[in-house]
């Protein structure tokens, strides 16, 4: 929901946005280094990922904080039309720092604008040495 928040003030600068309301915004129940992890999180949900940041909030340890980024950026892939009948059945498989994405036979085809994000979201988290492979399941 802080996600679209930030979509909606700004489409452009939606993690900035949304980053900016955690960090000054009365949050019950969080403590400020949560908050802090929140906002991180948020700030990295797209494009560039900031590393130095998830190494520096210190709610979680950073490759927590990291493997969390992972999952939240590709959450915000799949989920992004608000619609339950649009969510794929996926099914991840961490191997190391390899993570693996397995969709259903031909989902990538029949849904080609979702298979360019996942596709451009693998070179992003290729650029800090996030190996991230798209796969299917065998034609049955």
């Amino acid at each position: 929901m802080i996600h679209e928040i930030g979509l909606s003030i700004d489409i452009k600068r939606a993690p900035q946005h949304a980053a900016y309301l955690v960090r000054h915004t009365d949050l019950p129940g969080f403590t400020p280094a949560q908050q802090k992890l929140i906002a991180t999180l948020l700030q990295n949900q797209s494009n560039h990922i900031d590393l130095t940041q998830l190494n520096e909030q210190n709610s979680l340890p950073p490759r927590l904080a990291q493997r969390l980024c992972r999952l939240m950026r590709l959450a915000l892939i799949f989920a992004s039309r608000r619609r339950d009948d649009a969510l794929p059945a996926v099914e991840l498989r961490a191997m190391e720092e390899t993570l693996h994405v397995i969709l259903s036979h031909g989902w990538l085809h029949q849904h080609p604008l979702r298979a360019e994000y996942l596709e451009q979201e693998s070179q992003w988290q290729s650029y800090v040495h996030w190996p991230l492979l798209l796969e299917e399941t065998p034609q049955v």
